[in-house]
């Protein structure tokens, strides 16, 4: 085998280091005292004492932990919540322990990015539900207002005794044998303006294509809007 190399001297004092800042826990030295007579950092001299199964009082002094000390520590984690229980094992001198601890911290994140991920979908979901609703009842709302609306205008149209205009699916009335009319294009009425207010009434299906003849109905029907029937006219006929 190889001869090994020598340990250096920073190495060398490292460790003679390590060993005067243990004796000097074991006496009982503060953790201030010591750092200042070291130049150790107080939370490397508090690490050198929790590897060595020493703690530190309010004070800042070490001691020796006993049995019972221990025995209460068990407890302690055995009782802990989840957040305490990773404190305490981010303070242990245990590597294995502070990994194990690190690999918890990511799982409970990653649960918590998961679980956040479903209260947002389901948040979405509530609210495009609640939209539809509202949709559909904004939707029954709307239809029953055009139901009374018609039902309104059906009523005033009845009143006023004026004729419903004629749709374009209706099917127009039948025509008037030539023989049987009652007006004729001239005297009783102008063909321009009888067939323009027919077009503007819904009668347009009911004239025919060419000629000067507009169908008796369609002269009624203009006539009952130009001049509608009074009651006295009523009597007088």
């Amino acid at each position: 085998m190889p001869p090994t190399s020598p340990p250096s001297p920073a190495t060398i004092a490292a460790v003679t280091g390590e060993t005067h800042v243990l004796r000097l826990l074991h006496e009982r030295r503060p953790v201030a005292t010591i750092s200042d007579a070291t130049t150790w950092p107080a939370a490397a001299v508090r690490k050198l004492a929790a590897r060595n199964g020493m703690l530190i009082d309010e004070h800042g002094v070490p001691y020796l932990a006993d049995e019972a000390f221990y025995s209460e520590r068990v407890n302690q984690v055995a009782q802990a919540e989840v957040s305490e229980l990773l404190q305490l094992a981010e303070a242990c001198p245990d590597a294995r322990v502070r990994k194990a601890s690190q690999a918890v911290t990511a799982s409970v994140q990653a649960l918590r990015d998961r679980l956040a991920d479903y209260e947002s979908t389901a948040a979405q979901r509530l609210a495009a539900e609640s939209a539809r609703v509202q949709a559909e009842a904004d939707i029954a709302r709307l239809t029953a207002e055009l139901t009374q609306a018609k039902a309104r205008l059906k009523d005033a149209s009845g009143k006023t005794g004026r004729t419903p205009r004629q749709s374009a699916t209706t099917k127009p009335a039948a025509k008037t044998s030539a023989g049987a009319r009652r007006y004729q294009p001239g005297s009783d009425y102008d063909t321009s303006t009888a067939r323009a207010w027919a077009k503007a009434n819904g009668y347009a299906d009911a004239l025919p294509k060419s000629g000067r003849y507009v169908p008796d109905e369609v002269i009624d029907a203009m006539r009952a809007e130009q001049h509608p029937a009074t009651p006295q006219s009523q009597a007088v006929a």
